[in-house]
């Protein structure tokens, strides 16, 4: 008698997981972004939802959730690569600040070519950084927009058919006639 109970728990969950899926795939269901100047702002059946909750949403399919990875992976390394150009920026000022407290004069200044190579490489190695950082948020920037434009082209043309969906806290099966 206790396994019967079990397994109706089981069923029972499995098809509330199932008709929550599946009402969230019709087609007035898709993301649609607003963008500001302060952050986009995400809506679905024209209720504000939060990043974590698109991004659960897209992580359902195969196709957007590596695009979803693709954008996280590029955001991370933008943020390691724009702080690495502060990193290096901050150290080529202080050793300058360093210099000139300890000999009287800029490190920088030279009396035949008015700047030394030093601060040059140290001054572009910075904004290539900054530069390669805001390439990569922009590209992640794009790549989560594109899982979104995928996600919504999934839910307008999957008319009919089977669907069997798992995700660590739930597993779903729907049939669309």
């Amino acid at each position: 008698m206790k396994n019967v109970i079990i397994i109706l728990l089981f069923v029972a969950t499995i098809s509330v997981s199932a008709q929550e899926k599946i009402s969230s795939k019709s087609a007035k269901d898709t993301i649609f972004t607003i963008e500001t100047f302060n952050g986009d702002y995400y809506y679905i059946a024209d209720k504000e939802c939060s990043t974590n909750k698109i991004t659960s949403l897209l992580g359902d399919y195969k196709e957007t959730r590596e695009l979803l990875y693709s954008s996280n992976s590029k955001s991370k390394w933008g943020y390691v690569t724009a702080w690495g150009g502060v990193a290096i920026g901050a150290y080529w000022l202080y050793q300058g600040i360093n210099y000139y407290n300890n000999h009287g004069s800029s490190p920088y200044s030279s009396d035949i070519y008015g700047i030394k190579d030093e601060f040059l490489f140290a001054t572009a190695v910075v904004i290539g950084c900054e530069i390669t950082a805001l390439i990569l948020f922009y590209q992640s920037d794009k790549d989560f927009r594109e899982a979104i434009k995928v996600y919504n082209q999934k839910l307008l043309s999957s008319d009919s058919g089977f669907d069997f969906r798992f995700n660590i806290t739930s597993l779903s099966f729907s049939y669309k006639f």
